[in-house]
């Protein structure tokens, strides 16, 4: 098993029990991916373990979707 680690910009919980409150729905603001991390991200993926599969990245998604043909 490999990981990555992507930076978050902003939300992300900082104490154990804003996490908890978190896991269970309670969270007041929401938590962002650095527009720059988005970009390594969908170019990690483009590149590697999916082939057949197009990536799109729009604001802070990424869509997936398989390629016509496969």
């Amino acid at each position: 098993m490999s990981a990555r680690l992507v930076p978050l910009a902003q939300g992300d919980c900082r104490d154990y029990r804003t996490w908890l409150l978190a896991d269970r729905g309670i969270k007041d603001e929401q938590t962002t991916v650095d527009q720059a991390a988005i970009a390594v991200v969908t170019r990690f993926l483009a590149r590697s373990h999916f082939p057949g599969v197009s990536i799109r990245a729009a604001g802070k998604l990424l869509f997936l979707r398989r390629r016509v043909g496969r």
